[in-house]
């Protein structure tokens, strides 16, 4: 019986000597598994931030690169194109009513109207009209004029020179305005002064 019961305790401790390396190798393969995740969602972690990074780059290259051929060709051909066009306008204002150069006054027109359409195909358009209500974000006020309507305070008295704006994004000239500026009148009225 004796010797039953040490085969016994033998059996046990000879699983358990097999099981601990059976253990032991499952443990340590257990931490190589999750080393080896750790090491992998680190490489993607850096690769995503190097994409991140270069698709960074690659946007402010492209800005940059957007903002030079605006700054430096673009903007300053439309403007000598934009200073044709100001001069026909002041050619076709001259002419109104000579009713002797009626003919040039035609032609003078179309060519304006042909200049707006060679700016508005090249994504030049005139600064917006809405509420003709003085905007500094888009016009420049060239001269102000009095007025005693409350009402009519920063509302555009005339338009001397159209504005105009690339692709909707950049002010390429402001809108030069007369604006109308309200001002309180400060009437005397009998019977005051500055004593008592």
């Amino acid at each position: 019986m004796m010797n039953q019961k040490n085969n016994k305790k033998e059996g046990i401790n000879h699983q358990e000597n097999s099981q601990d390396p059976i253990i032991d190798s499952v443990r340590r393969l257990d931490e190589k598994v999750t080393n080896f995740q750790l090491i992998v969602e680190e490489f993607f972690s850096k690769n995503r931030t190097k994409d991140q990074f270069y698709e960074k780059v690659f946007q402010e290259l492209c800005q940059y690169k957007e903002n030079f051929i605006w700054e430096r060709i673009l903007k300053r051909i439309f403007l000598d194109v934009i200073c044709l066009y100001d001069r026909i306008l002041e050619l076709k204002e001259q002419m109104t009513g000579n009713t002797e150069i009626l003919d040039i006054h035609k032609h003078v027109e179309s060519l304006g109207n042909e200049i707006e359409h060679i700016l508005r195909r090249q994504g030049i358009t005139k600064t917006p009209e809405e509420g003709r209500k003085f905007n500094e974000e888009y016009q420049e006020a060239i001269q102000v004029t009095a007025t005693d309507d409350p009402e009519e305070n920063l509302k555009i008295d005339k338009v001397v020179k159209v504005g105009f704006m690339y692709d909707a994004r950049f002010l390429l000239r402001p809108e030069k305005v007369i604006v109308k500026k309200y001002y309180i009148k400060k009437e005397k009225q009998n019977g005051e002064s500055g004593g008592n």
